[in-house]
């Protein structure tokens, strides 16, 4: 038998938890804990002023990590727990968690912890939300940086670009890239699809090749195709971690140390964490589906500023000229292509892309093709004032204000522009 417990870590633990590993394999099952700990983790789960990690608070995460377990998503009250007492001596604590390993995110990335009002109790219940039925339909599209290192690319890309199109300069780039994106797709689907895979069965080859070498360590053959499954090997590992990395948005690590188990873990724990699951309304009620979700998304951006508009008398003559002449000669100036690529390169091109799905990698990967038509689209707007429609669309994507977000209120904007916008802006 094999046992797990936080007694030995302090002399306060009361969790045992004992298995047959003839029976059951932990370690790669999925399997959650929750419960009152009777103890916070962080000194910002303590209400009171004292912001100190306390030696209990300490083992209690060293158990964590040990058991290699991470929170569930949290919605409702943040505090678990309160002793009922009013004024300098009410206190209140998260000791109630839910917590799971990466085998139960692997399985159940979409489930959830709520904690509603606790109301007679002086702890919030715990009630596991499983993940609601989406919407079916097709991903949106999405550069991926791995793709320029594939020697199609470029091809692919010039094939595109050569087609004529009719309208303004910057209606025909929008074109080019609409048209783009099925070819990139088939690029995807051809050569990096299933990486995770087909690097398994990469190795599966290198290990038959090195057990013949260890019984004949003279044999050329075997080690003329070790040499070269190796190097197949290598670029493909090299890829699926690039691929992992960009869905990861890590920016503190860098490619080349073997990251892909990390960069797994952390793509479905953002997936987990961005995943609203319930949102509680205006109204008080809360919702119970995704379409309600979006629908209360929608009402409340759109709400936000109906509210009645007053008008505000400003002298502007008081604050006296605030542009000289030779300025207003600057910014009157036409905008040169010079300035324009000065412009691009600066931004970081990792950056989430708007709603074409294009970063700006991508034109950094492609730039010696599509510079020219580029460059004369973003001057076409400067000279004719003309934007088409979708070019300034923007992507809102939430991101949670608190830790255990459950109003609209609870959720911070963040606006996602197209690259070539970013860059007329």
């Amino acid at each position: 038998w094999k046992l797990i417990t936080n007694h030995s870590q302090s002399l306060l633990g009361r969790i045992w938890i004992l298995w047959n590993p003839n029976e059951v394999q932990l370690k790669s099952k999925p399997w959650i804990v929750i419960g009152d700990y009777n103890v916070s983790r962080w000194p910002n789960e303590h209400s009171g002023r004292r912001s100190v990690l306390s030696k209990a608070m300490s083992e209690f995460g060293d158990c964590i990590r040990k058991c290699e377990l991470e929170d569930l998503r949290q919605t409702g009250c943040f505090f678990s727990w309160s002793n009922k007492r009013v004024g300098d001596e009410a206190v209140s604590k998260k000791l109630d968690r839910a917590m799971g390993n990466w085998g139960w995110f692997k399985e159940y990335n979409h489930v959830q912890a709520s904690f509603p009002t606790p109301g007679l109790s002086d702890h919030s219940p715990c009630i596991l939300q499983f993940k609601l039925a989406c919407r079916s339909g097709s991903r949106p599209f999405k550069y991926l940086n791995v793709w320029a290192s594939h020697p199609e690319f470029l091809d692919v890309v010039r094939h595109v670009w050569a087609q004529s199109m009719e309208g303004t300069p910057l209606e025909v780039v929008s074109k080019k890239l609409r048209m783009l994106k099925p070819a990139l797709k088939e690029l995807h689907k051809r050569h990096f699809n299933n990486l995770t895979t087909e690097s398994a069965k990469i190795k599966q080859l290198i290990d038959i090749q090195q057990a013949a070498l260890d019984e004949d360590p003279t044999n050329g053959v075997a080690r003329s195709i070790e040499k070269r499954l190796l190097g197949e090997y290598h670029e493909v590992c090299s890829r699926e971690e690039a691929y992992l990395k960009q869905k990861a948005r890590v920016n503190w690590l860098k490619l080349g140390d073997s990251n892909t188990a990390f960069f797994h873990r952390v793509v479905k724990l953002r997936q987990a964490r961005n995943f609203i699951g319930k949102m509680q309304k205006a109204d008080g009620n809360w919702t119970r589906s995704e379409e309600e979700v979006g629908e209360e998304t929608v009402n409340y951006f759109s709400n936000l500023f109906r509210n009645p508009q007053r008008r505000v008398g400003i002298q502007l003559k008081q604050f006296g000229a605030g542009i000289k002449e030779d300025q207003k000669m600057e910014m009157g100036k036409e905008v040169s292509l010079k300035e324009i690529e000065e412009a691009l390169w600066p931004q970081k091109l990792d950056k989430a892309p708007g709603p074409d799905g294009f970063n700006g990698q991508f034109f950094k990967d492609a730039w010696c093709i599509v510079r020219g038509e580029v460059l004369h689209a973003i001057k076409s707007f400067f000279e004719t004032e003309h934007m088409p429609g979708g070019t300034n669309a923007t992507i809102l994507c939430l991101i949670p204000k608190v830790s255990s977000p459950s109003t609209m209120k609870d959720f911070r904007p963040i606006a996602c522009c197209n690259f070539l916008y970013k860059t007329i802006s």
